[in-house]
């Protein structure tokens, strides 16, 4: 797909019904599609993968995705790039893991001390931790589901969000992403959510969540937080700056003491 936030950038080249009916597996397709894209970024191939082809051929995690890419030589990735990137990856989720014992533990003073993704990452880590002295506020519920919808969409798109969480927090959601100032995407996520209640679901957690049917919704959010990021070096109105400032000044509001 076309990279609003890089003009300079080809778009992708889709592929024909006669191409695609030759593919019986998810890598089929990705290895026919990387072909022929070879520029294109792991999640731009998931994304262009959400389509019928979900339902008829399974679904394609992102970790197949980039072992083609390896093994093509695309995206500027090769067996022993991808190896390397994975082991960096480990290594950092383990230091995360040790910093954020230390973020469990810190008091209101010293979370507004932090950077601004250090004090998203706390206040959203002690918004989830079980405590019986302090009970979660209307507005710290708001805060955590606006921030999963947010980093769920990021990763997946709509039906990864639908397919981890439903629709029971999603009218939380987007009256946190209004009330942290976020309302293009809060606008969005509305649409994406009254579309996946219009369709009839047996269990919202089950696989007939399909991404192709929010497909058009991830890409307007894509090019929502790319045109948000260009606006200026020094300010974004992403969903991750503007929850971090609601935070600054309203960390006391998450919580009913």
């Amino acid at each position: 797909m076309a990279d609003p936030g890089n003009p300079s950038r080809k778009p992708s080249l889709p592929l024909d019904a006669a191409e695609e009916a030759h593919c019986r597996t998810p890598a089929d397709w990705a290895r026919l599609y990387v072909s022929k894209n070879p520029d294109d970024h792991a999640l731009d191939v998931t994304v262009a993968y959400g389509s019928a082809r979900w339902e008829r051929l399974g679904p394609l995690p992102i970790d197949q995705v980039q072992d083609l890419q390896a093994e093509l030589g695309a995206a500027g990735l090769d067996p022993d790039k991808l190896v390397e990137q994975r082991a960096q990856m480990a290594r950092r989720r383990r230091e995360r893991l040790e910093k954020n014992a230390r973020l469990r533990q810190m008091v209101a003073s010293e979370l507004t001390t932090l950077s601004d993704r250090d004090l998203r990452c706390a206040a959203l880590l002690q918004l989830h931790e079980k405590n019986e002295t302090r009970i979660v506020s209307a507005t710290g519920r708001r805060v955590s589901a606006a921030a999963m919808l947010d980093a769920d969409v990021k990763n997946g798109g709509f039906a990864q969000y639908f397919q981890n969480s439903g629709s029971a927090a999603a009218d939380e959601a987007v009256a946190g992403l209004l009330m942290i100032g976020a309302g293009a995407f809060a606008e969005i996520a509305q649409r994406a959510i009254e579309l996946f209640r219009t369709k009839p679901h047996s269990d919202e957690h089950s696989l007939e969540v399909r991404a192709h049917d929010f497909s058009v919704f991830d890409r307007e959010y894509y090019a929502l937080l790319r045109a948000s990021r260009a606006q200026s070096q020094h300010r974004s109105d992403s969903v991750d700056e503007r929850l971090a400032a609601f935070l600054r000044t309203q960390l006391a509001t998450l919580w009913d003491e």
